[in-house]
């Protein structure tokens, strides 16, 4: 049910941000409040019902009302904090490449900027230069909480708890990720497009000088982004929309950029773009014809096309009480490799992915947890993907 609701909010948002008057999405509020919190739209979801004279109970004017204050507090003191970081990475000759969220809302892509939350900054590096890139963070007395294959975690602000589990807060831990190239971590791999960052050239970004892509690879990594999550079906509807409006900004901002993108498309991975604009065509079909693609679903694994033509879109949004089966993730591998650390992940996952939303319970009780949860799925007869 919970995918369905997020597919109804977001379903509304993009018909509200066209201008068209449709019925808001009539949900029970604990339904709604949670379908908000999921796909991460709440904010712009007040902002739109506030232009649109949107009529709602007293609660949840509220909730929204308080919310968009949040979301807004949390942008701008991650804007205040983006220069500092640049420019401290800059000195020690780092050259660090902005993307998703702190882009996006800076460059008119978003253009109520306030309204997308941001859990990080989230920065790209040459990959030998990820340590450096590092110590150059603990000058500014930023620490590394947490290490994978494609993303090095700082903490910026906070106590590195959990915090507010209900909705966004300025006072939720503030990140910096620096990622060592263009890495998606899937199911227990990561794919690559290693010469994203041969495509980056110095700029002034936000009073600061960082490595900038152009339009039409900022648009590629967007897509791809979403793509990856579309593979570990867990969507947050917010980055749909991430696509659908950086490629309408492309069409009309840079028309040259616009043109370039299917051949930049072209270059990557078709794992890291099919996907995402399978999903994203589902919604905003128009925006992709556009600028002129498509999912061109033909370029993937057979298996994967599969998956997705017979998928409905919103069955890919995340859900804390789906898990995706071996049919699915094995569709997305091209090597015996991937599909060898897919099958140890399913039966076996790390115990860092096991701990992730509880730190306190023995590595028994969690993987007990994990097994009583794969059959009441089987027993509830959960869709199989």
């Amino acid at each position: 049910m919970d995918r369905r609701d997020q597919h109804l909010v977001l379903r509304w948002v993009i018909d509200a941000l066209a201008g068209a008057g449709t019925e808001f999405p009539d949900l029970p509020p604990a339904r709604l409040h949670r379908a908000l919190l999921s796909t991460g739209l709440t904010a712009l979801v007040a902002a739109l019902t506030i232009e649109h004279g949107t009529a709602l109970s007293t609660p949840t004017r509220a909730r929204l009302d308080e919310q968009l204050t949040a979301v807004g507090q949390r942008h701008q003191r991650y804007m205040a904090l983006a220069p500092d970081v640049l420019e401290v990475l800059e000195e020690a000759g780092i050259r660090a490449t902005p993307v998703k969220g702190l882009v996006l809302t800076s460059v008119g892509i978003w253009t109520r900027p306030g309204t997308r939350p941001m859990a990080d900054i989230d920065l790209l590096v040459p990959a030998e230069q990820r340590d450096a890139a590092g110590d150059a963070l603990h000058v500014l007395g930023m620490r590394r909480i947490d290490r994978t294959s494609n993303e090095d975690v700082f903490l910026a602000w906070g106590d590195g708890s959990r915090g507010r589990l209900d909705g966004e807060s300025v006072a939720h831990n503030g990140k910096i990720e620096l990622h060592p190239g263009w890495r998606e971590h899937l199911h227990g791999y990561d794919l690559d497009h290693p010469w994203l960052l041969d495509h980056a050239e110095p700029r002034r970004f936000l009073g600061a000088t960082a490595s900038m892509l152009p339009p039409e690879w900022l648009v590629a990594h967007v897509i791809g982004h979403l793509s990856a999550c579309v593979i570990r079906c867990d969507v947050r509807a917010l980055n749909v929309l991430d696509v659908a409006l950086a490629l309408d900004w492309l069409a009309i901002q840079d028309p040259e950029a616009a043109a370039a993108l299917p051949g930049a498309l072209a270059l990557i991975d078709p794992r890291l773009v099919a996907p995402g604009l399978w999903l994203a065509g589902s919604y905003v079909p128009a925006s992709l014809e556009r600028v002129g693609v498509r999912a061109e679903l033909e370029r993937l694994p057979v298996a994967a096309a599969t998956r997705l033509r017979t998928t409905e879109p919103h069955a890919v949004f995340r859900s804390l009480d789906q898990r995706t089966t071996w049919r699915w993730r094995d569709g997305f591998t091209s090597t015996f490799g991937e599909r060898a650390t897919v099958a140890r992940q399913l039966v076996a996952p790390p115990a860092a992915h096991l701990r992730a939303g509880d730190t306190s319970a023995s590595l028994a009780t969690l993987h007990r947890r994990r097994v009583a949860r794969g059959l009441r799925r089987l027993s509830l007869g959960a869709p199989s993907r």
